[in-house]
């Protein structure tokens, strides 16, 4: 494998790590609002320790 090669090798593995950022970053704040302001983890330990069953599709919740 030549240099040249390498390069570009470390290149498109910098490029995939990079495009995956902004989405780490954009998990941490939404984590947040889950927990923090909506408290739905307590929501869903309620659902779940009173046996009420709740059907939702988080794809139509987020948008």
């Amino acid at each position: 494998m030549s240099e040249s090669e390498k390069a570009e090798e470390k290149l498109d593995f910098l490029s995939n790590v990079n495009a995956l950022m902004p989405q780490h970053y954009s998990y941490l704040a939404l984590r947040r609002l889950w927990n923090e302001d909506l408290m739905m983890s307590k929501i869903f330990e309620y659902l779940s320790r009173n046996n009420i069953e709740a059907k939702y599709n988080i794809s139509e919740i987020a948008f």
